[in-house]
């Protein structure tokens, strides 16, 4: 991996753990002290990451599709409903940072 796109996908990792942790659809508190380690979403994001990295451009022409993947890696790693996606759409400004990519 180039040192640009090293640069970009650890921003972008960073950027969405960071919403995730904040916005914590699941309620496992990550980084807190009763709480999950801070990567536990990273699972999640990195998912998140190669599904942008390979559909960016359909992604920018229908945004609904990420939002489809997201509640598909969700219920895949979670068992939950698309709840936890709305609240993370909802809660959140993920889409901008992907979008922006």
């Amino acid at each position: 991996m180039n040192r640009d796109l090293k640069k970009d996908y650890k921003k972008f990792i960073d950027t969405l753990r960071n919403i995730l942790n904040s916005v914590d659809p699941e309620g496992l508190q990550p980084g807190k002290e009763d709480g999950t380690p801070t990567d536990e979403y990273d699972d999640e994001v990195v998912k998140i990451y190669n599904y942008v990295s390979h559909n960016l451009e359909e992604i920018k022409l229908n945004n609904n599709l990420l939002v489809d993947e997201i509640c598909k890696i969700w219920m895949e790693s979670f068992s939950s409903s698309c709840n936890s996606v709305n609240e993370i759409n909802c809660q959140s400004n993920y889409k901008r940072v992907v979008l922006s990519g």
